[in-house]
């Protein structure tokens, strides 16, 4: 606001003259204000001593009212007719009336109920726990501590005892959760800690072969090693730290070898020395030694190996005839083992009473078949007399000599029994096809990528653990199996039949009954899980599966509040990953040389987890996710989404899983997803682009549509599941003659079209089937070839999630190698 004007200071000043005589009778103005009007009537104030103007009326003319209202940020003001408003300076605000805050400071009523409100019960129970947390409450309290605290304290009232000791449980059940995590913390740190101390004391080659003892002698001052107080957990982290650094030299020495290779092979072709065709390998040594070509191994074998292999080349042409000539005589020299090795199975047979003058050239073969022998297979790879002729001279020589004719020969072993197969029927000749068939596929290396735990779990280890020995309660929804459960009366048949359906076809529901019967039994118990892994692993040994991935959800086997929280969900995977353990990086008898760890192997198979979202719970794949980097160096590859396909059409639900999957790819997970099985088969189309999938979890229904050769041009792999698809009615056959129309099932589309897929057992234990049974189907139900199931497990090999490339060749060879001894 701008000052008064000269012509109304200078009427002012003539106004304070007049006024100073007229106040001097009452002492004058307090320290030399006075209070004035302009020709238009606005009221200004000016001091006669410092004559300094003013239109704000200064506080020693200020009456107490108006001191209050100046006290505060507000303001009170004139306008030209007299009236008063008030201006609050912080807020900005004007009013005409006098705010309540003013009001209650000059003694008058506001007008307003400002009696404060009643707290809720809400702001009740959070006042009490906000009271715990500021005196300290932590996982070494106990209820009566908490009792004798709160006595008295005003934040207890209104908060009853029931609703205190729920506060209390949260806080010590976080307090609980926090200390585990730290120690989870800190030994994770500890052992990183011990891994850069051992990776910089033993980095060089020389000090690989250091053992954990002379290891324990050298550093066992160090801090990074005290850290951690275990002794097995110590030598742990320093074998797989050794085992680190030697893949790393080993790779490291297989690079130079290729370089050093090619130099050697370059010097023995033009050094004039080193070409001398009659040259001994004492002599070249001398002349690569000369050259410091020797330096870099003791004893030199890679010199060695360059230095035969080019004097074979140098001696080649010379060699040629003779070559020819050697071979030829070795041929006819391993033909004539052959067929003595073969005549020599029949007099076996002969001693043992087996084969008489009057047995064909069928029934021969049956008897070799059914042992197993392979000497009649080693005489077809040869040219020359055929096995037939050969029985033939042996049948004229039994009729001339009689028992003469294979005296001093040992009787042939009996014969083992045969093998039935579980699922299939024979019409034709079913001994030849059991002792053939199905022993191969049985005995047949095999990969399964779709196998759930929970629905692999063994009845017997179950039927100990009856509800009689559980001792936390139940849902409410299985109240009344577990009445059924009781009245199995300790017979394992009847809870067997509780627990599984066989191959019956009886529709989704029937199933999930079995899940409800047996799940409650292992939630929360977390021993018993780990020794249910463990025998999943003894089961897949059965059935020579040498590589598998098993998928689960571990929120299934956790116990939870009546809130439906969870109090530590790391609980289950740390068990499953108990009863795994002994099997990972270990491929038993198929390995060259046994790691650090095979003497954890117990069953020789590699197993790799995937964790599991479930459709209706997606509260839980966020955790789902958490859960699956945490175990990532634990033998988790990838995760699922499974127990339904609701979630492409359910908005929320299809995007909580798709915020969690997308986490997922981002961290380098695998992806696979359960689609098409008895939803539409679009649901494969929505899998790949919405959540990433680059696997497929059954996918029938997309035969045919434009989704399914989408998937197909994409390469994505369909994880196929014969028995489950028909006894949950996701695909229904014919029946003919009171048999299933396997041959019109969609999986022998997929194996017409080559499209990458592989087959599995998914709830095995509940389906009572095996892989063995589910390759049976396939090949004498559905007319697949040995060579189909061959090509399908390579194909399951090649879409592991995340698989070494040495086990992934180990596994690869195995395959190879059997079915090329077996088809050929």
């Amino acid at each position: 606001m701008a000052a008064p004007s000269a012509a109304a200071a200078a009427g002012a000043a003539a106004a304070a003259l007049l006024q100073r005589q007229l106040l001097q009778s009452t002492g004058g103005s307090e320290q030399g204000w006075s209070e004035h009007q302009t020709g238009d009537g606005r009221k200004f104030f000016h001091n006669e001593e410092t004559g300094v103007s003013q239109w704000e009326k200064p506080d020693s003319l200020m009456t107490d009212s108006e001191r209050i209202v100046n006290s505060t940020a507000w303001k009170q003001y004139r306008i030209w007719d007299g009236r008063i408003f008030y201006h609050n300076k912080e807020t900005k605000v004007s009013c005409w009336s006098m705010p309540p805050e003013l009001r209650k400071l000059r003694g008058e009523s506001t007008g307003l109920d400002d009696r404060p409100l009643p707290e809720t019960r809400a702001e009740q129970r959070q006042a009490f726990q906000e009271f715990l947390k500021e005196r300290g409450v932590d996982a070494t309290w106990d209820w009566r501590r908490v009792q004798d605290l709160a006595r008295d304290a005003p934040e207890t009232e209104g908060v009853s005892e029931q609703v205190q000791k729920q506060v209390f449980a949260e806080l010590l059940s976080i307090a609980l959760k926090r200390g585990e995590t730290e120690a989870r913390a800190k030994a994770r740190n500890a052992a990183l800690a011990l891994e850069r101390l051992v990776e910089e004391r033993f980095a060089d080659p020389d000090a690989l072969g250091t053992t954990y003892e002379e290891a324990a002698s050298i550093l066992g001052d160090e801090e990074a090693w005290t850290l951690i107080k275990s002794d097995v957990r110590r030598d742990e982290v320093f074998q797989t730290v050794m085992e680190r650094l030697e893949e790393k030299h080993q790779k490291a020495r297989a690079d130079k070898r290729a370089e050093r290779v090619v130099r050697l092979q370059r010097l023995m072709a033009t050094d004039p020395e080193l070409r001398r065709p009659r040259m001994r390998w004492k002599d070249a040594a001398a002349v690569l030694a000369r050259r410091d070509e020797l330096q870099e191994e003791e004893p030199p074998i890679e010199a060695l190996r360059v230095w035969a292999s080019m004097r074979e080349l140098r001696l080649a042409a010379t060699k040629d005839v003779d070559l020819k000539n050697k071979a030829q005589a070795d041929f006819y020299r391993d033909e004539r083992k052959r067929r003595d090795a073969f005549v020599l199975s029949i007099k076996e047979l002969a001693a043992a009473e087996r084969f008489t003058m009057g047995t064909s050239w069928a029934q021969l073969e049956e008897m070799l078949q059914a042992s197993g022998d392979q000497r009649m297979a080693g005489l077809r790879e040869g040219e020359g007399a055929t096995a037939m002729e050969l029985f033939d001279e042996f049948v004229e020589e039994l009729k001339l000599k009689g028992p003469e004719a294979y005296a001093g020969v040992e009787p042939a072993p009996p014969p083992p029994e045969p093998i039935m197969a579980s699922l299939a029927k024979y019409d034709a000749n079913p001994r030849f096809a059991l002792r053939s068939t199905e022993e191969l596929l049985l005995a047949a290396p095999k990969v399964e990528l779709h196998v759930h735990l929970d629905g692999s779990f063994d009845a017997g280890v179950l039927f100990r653990e009856l509800p009689e020995k559980v001792r936390t309660p139940w849902d409410g929804k299985m109240l009344e199996v577990r009445k059924a459960v009781r009245d199995c009366n300790g017979d394992l048949a009847k809870f067997t039949s509780l627990v599984s359906v066989g191959d019956d076809i009886i529709g989704l529901f029937p199933i999930l009954d079995c899940f409800y019967t047996y799940l409650p039994i292992v939630r929360g118990r977390f021993a018993l899980l780990e020794e249910l892994a463990f025998e999943f692993c003894r089961e897949r040994k059965k059935h020579s599966i040498i590589y598998t991935e098993v998928r689960y959800s571990p929120f299934e086997f956790l116990p939870q509040g009546e809130d439906g929280e969870i109090a530590d969900d790391s609980k289950a995977a740390d068990a499953v990953k108990a009863g795994l353990v002994q099997n990972l990086e270990a491929l038993g008898n198929v390995q060259k040389a046994p790691t650090r760890r095979a003497r954890q192997a117990e069953f020789g198979i590699v197993v790799r987890q995937i964790l599991c979202c479930i459709a209706a719970q997606p509260s839980w794949s966020t955790k789902t996710m958490a859960l699956a980097e945490e175990f990532r160096n634990e033998g988790v590859v990838g995760v699922d989404i499974a127990a339904g396909e609701m979630h492409f059409e359910d908005g929320a639900l299809h995007d909580a899983h798709r915020d969690a999957l997308a986490m997922a790819e981002k961290a380098g997970f695998g992806v696979t997803v359960h689609a098409a099985e008895a939803g539409p088969g679009e649901n494969v189309r929505r899998a790949m682009n919405i959540y990433g999938a680059t696997r497929i979890g059954h996918g029938y229904r997309s035969v045919g549509s434009e989704a399914y050769e989408y998937a197909k041009s994409k390469g994505v792999h369909f994880e196929l599941c014969p028995t489950s698809s028909i006894s949950t009615q996701a695909i229904e056959l014919e029946m003919s003659e009171g048999a299933l129309q396997w041959k019109t099932h969609p999986i022998s589309q997929f194996f017409a079209d080559r499209t990458s897929c592989s087959i599995n057992s998914d709830d095995p234990a509940v389906f009572r089937c095996s892989l063995t049974d589910e390759l049976s189907i396939c090949v004498n139900q559905m007319g697949l070839s040995l060579e189909d199931i061959r090509w399908m497990t390579l194909q399951a090999a090649e879409h592991a999630f995340h698989l070494d490339a040495r086990v992934k060749d180990t596994v690869i060879q195995s395959v190879n190698k059997f079915y090329d001894g077996h088809l050929n």
